[in-house]
């Protein structure tokens, strides 16, 4: 008679998980600002060791006691598929909160090296001086909508064609042009010029008899 002892062995597996996220939580995006987009998210649930943000494969960064993430260096016109995961001390991480982004436009229009502001200077006596500035469109992926004439930080004006009158007892300057789109991004730099024509003027104004020589004192 054959007997089989059949042995009944315990292995201790246990049931051990990652952190877990409330029934409601939503992995949340704000505004863009600019090239980057704020994340937001709740408080996962259970031992929290760090929060993991993550583009496709790609990990953008890792927090532990926030819940909040700046994912920076976006690209124009690009959807972002982006996930957060909660981890614990082992690892065992959560099931991913995911928010879909598409960008808009964030490139600015752009100009040519070769592009010139171009400067005319006629006098006009007491008024002071008519400076007629001329320049080349910019280009862009959509449409330029605005031009804006700068002297330094000073803004003369914001126009939409590429060509304008300016006169002033003080036109002195240097001068440069910048152009926006219709996502509202200007340009950094642009075509740009030095404007000297006071000197001249003030020989005019003082043969007219307007201003007096300063006297040179020794």
């Amino acid at each position: 008679m054959l007997f089989f002892l059949v042995l009944s062995v315990s292995l201790g597996i246990g049931c051990s998980q990652g952190p877990t996220w409330p029934a409601d939580a939503k992995l949340e995006a704000g505004e863009l600002e600019g090239s980057s987009a704020s994340l937001n998210w709740p408080a996962a649930t259970g031992e929290v060791a760090q929060y993991k943000i993550k583009h496709g494969e790609e990990v953008l960064g890792e927090v532990k006691d926030s819940t909040t993430f700046k994912a920076t260096e976006l690209k124009g016109k690009t959807e972002y598929v982006f996930q957060v995961v909660a981890e614990n001390k082992k690892g065992q991480a959560s099931k991913p909160l995911e928010a879909r982004v598409l960008t808009g436009d964030l490139d600015a229009p752009t100009w040519k090296e070769t592009d010139v502001l171009q400067t005319t200077v006629e006098s006009r006596g007491a008024l002071g001086a008519m400076v007629r500035f001329e320049w080349p469109a910019a280009t862009d992926d959509t449409a330029v909508t605005k031009y804006r004439l700068m002297r330094g930080d000073e803004m003369i004006i914001e126009l939409e064609e590429t060509t304008y009158e300016y006169q002033s007892t003080q036109v002195d300057g240097d001068y440069t042009v910048l152009a926006s789109d219709e996502a509202g991004n200007w340009s950094e730099t642009g075509p740009s010029a030095k404007v000297w024509a006071n000197r001249g003027l003030q020989n005019i104004l003082r043969n007219e008899g307007l201003i007096k020589p300063k006297l040179m004192l020794e």
